[in-house]
């Protein structure tokens, strides 16, 4: 069985593995992390090392696939992750046996979709995104690189998401609707109209309480 490892050991990181196990098709070889000490034994895994290590411990076999588990409040680091390593190191799509994929959908290399999701046809995520539990995108929906969605956020049909945005929670997005590159949705926020500024949205209907920062 292929062994996995994840860059970043905290709370994000360990749902990954979690979700690895579940799916069955690797093995945790534990994580990477700059802020914890090597050795030690998390929920996920031990913490192999900082990452700097990452390319050296691949050429010793310590592991054989990686993914990233860097969370939304980092996004523009999550991004860093990906491309440092995707040259070099495989990054697989993670599907939790939970969620529910129609045989149409495409994911990205390093995309992760959570339990309980559900992804209708023509729906096509890029990498290095990741989908908290719960989250329904419908038909003819396209999600840009290195995004983040929170739990149980909707999408309607024919919504064009591009690279770099993070919807919170609960998030409803209606049909036909493009967010531009770096958007920002708080919890419970509604997307009715297109976002062509980036910021943090909030509210119902959606309106723009900050630039991004």
């Amino acid at each position: 069985m292929p062994k996995l490892a994840i860059i970043g050991g905290g709370d994000l990181g360990q749902q990954i593995a979690a979700i690895a196990r579940a799916h069955g098709g690797y093995e945790v070889a534990g994580f990477f992390d700059d802020f914890q000490q090597v050795g030690t034994n998390t929920n996920g895994g031990p913490i192999l090392g900082p990452i700097d290590d990452i390319e050296a411990q691949r050429g010793q076999g310590t592991f054989d696939a990686l993914l990233v588990g860097i969370g939304y409040k980092h996004i523009d680091f999550r991004r860093q992750c990906f491309e440092r390593f995707t040259a070099t190191i495989p990054f697989p799509s993670l599907v939790h046996p939970a969620a529910h994929l129609e045989p149409t959908v495409t994911l990205g290399a390093g995309t992760i979709v959570g339990a309980g999701c559900v992804f209708d046809g023509g729906v096509s995520v890029a990498e290095n995104c990741y989908f908290n539990p719960g989250c329904i995108i419908a038909h003819d929906t396209s999600i840009g690189a290195n995004s983040f969605c929170g739990p149980g956020v909707t999408l309607a049909g024919f919504i064009t998401i591009e690279e770099d945005c993070f919807l919170g929670v609960g998030t409803t997005v209606i049909d036909n609707i493009r967010i531009t590159t770096g958007t920002q949705t708080g919890g419970g926020t509604v997307v009715t109209t297109d976002i062509t500024n980036p910021g943090l949205y909030i509210g119902v209907p959606g309106r723009k309480l900050r630039d991004r920062v």
